[in-house]
């Protein structure tokens, strides 16, 4: 039973279901979600994070960093695993299909980039997250160790945001570079 509904499945992903092909909603579930990503992760590092920094008053700056942090992981997580599993599918899929099929190592790329966000997150930025979302500690060490621990954090996040762009703009050149897309003729002056 259980062997069937994979056999089931994986026809369904090789190919198209209910006129719906499979490889085409992966790549837009993988660019949508880079996307998504990408403009969140951006416009905290350009402008949230800034305006938290210029902001002296440290009763304002541990709760608030501890509920933006909730908040945005909420969201960001599930958008980069999401984007990284349907970018190797559409590399898979591509790579099934032959050599003159789409930019196989282009979406396996763009998949790696925003799927390693998550490992970096958690190797690089884990221990530093944990001590900002403590906002007793953090009134507690006071204004100047708060500032620089948010120091510390937007340099990595602003690493993670430029990932993410730059897998963005892979999916989106994969999108609209891949060899089996159809060519529309140049329009000629009269």
């Amino acid at each position: 039973m259980l062997s069937a509904s994979i056999i089931r499945s994986r026809a369904r992903i090789s190919g198209s279901c209910m006129g719906v092909d499979a490889e085409a909603l992966a790549q837009l579930a993988a660019t949508g979600l880079a996307g998504i990503f990408a403009g969140a992760a951006t416009y905290i590092s350009v402008a949230q994070h800034p305006a938290l920094m210029e902001t002296d008053a440290l009763a304002f700056q541990a709760p608030y960093f501890r509920r933006m942090y909730f908040y945005a992981a909420r969201m960001q997580a599930p958008a980069a695993v999401g984007s990284g599993l349907s970018a190797l599918l559409v590399a898979l899929l591509q790579k099934q299909r032959g050599p003159a099929a789409g930019m196989p190592r282009l979406w396996l790329t763009s998949g790696c980039l925003i799927g390693g966000i998550v490992p970096f997150t958690v190797l690089k930025m884990l221990a530093l997250n944990d001590k900002l979302v403590d906002s007793k500690r953090c009134l507690d060490r006071g204004h100047s160790w708060m500032q620089e621990m948010l120091r510390r954090w937007g340099k990595l996040h602003a690493m993670r945001a430029g990932a993410s762009v730059l897998a963005f703009t892979g999916m989106l050149v994969a999108m609209a570079c891949g060899s089996d897309r159809v060519q529309v003729p140049a329009i000629r002056a009269a």
